[in-house]
């Protein structure tokens, strides 16, 4: 057999870290750029090590992370930045229960992001992607990320709140929205 057809996998093609990026990523949007590489690769060290939740590691990895630990995880990534930032975030669940339609939920997207830079929402999204991404940015038309699987944005157009009508199905239950505070503030 010849190697012609050969194509690698790259990297993350494999694994469901898309919460641990989506996280770093918050932090860095929030602190206005200012999660330098060493801070970052730090972060990442600790979220992955605690991502033990009783499967094996391995599938945890492939699987990806639920909402509940994903929460966990912003909790520690809390603590880190109140340690060398002098920063928290307040985390919030967008919706409890399903309680509206997209303009509904939109709306509530664009009233926190769009508040000031140290607000992003964590959106838990599924349809072409089961993935968790940050948007910065919410315009009427748009979702503006901070992605790590090079994701720019999600047209308005293409999501929805229920499976299979859009490419792009959100999940206001499975949605943080996330702020950065000073810890003098709190």
């Amino acid at each position: 057999m010849t190697g012609r057809n050969f194509k690698a996998s790259a990297q993350g093609s494999l694994d469901g870290l898309c919460g641990i990026y989506a996280i770093i990523n918050a932090c860095n949007v929030m602190l206005g750029g200012g999660l330098d590489r060493d801070h970052q690769i730090s972060l990442f060290c600790k979220l992955t090590s605690l991502l033990d939740d009783g499967r094996p590691i391995g599938e945890v990895v492939h699987d990806g992370i639920g909402f509940r630990k994903l929460g966990e995880l912003i909790d520690v990534a809390s603590r880190t930045l109140t340690h060398d930032h002098g920063v928290c975030i307040e985390r919030k669940v967008a919706w409890k229960a399903n309680k509206g339609n997209l303009s509904a939920f939109w709306n509530d997207l664009q009233q926190h992001v769009n508040t000031d830079e140290q607000r992003v929402a964590l959106l838990g999204v599924e349809g072409k992607h089961s993935h968790w991404t940050v948007a910065r940015k919410v315009s009427e038309a748009s979702i503006t990320l901070a992605d790590s699987d090079n994701l720019k944005r999600f047209n308005r157009s293409d999501c929805h709140l229920r499976p299979g009508k859009k490419p792009h199905q959100l999940q206001p239950t499975q949605t943080f929205f996330l702020r950065c505070v000073t810890v003098d503030s709190i």
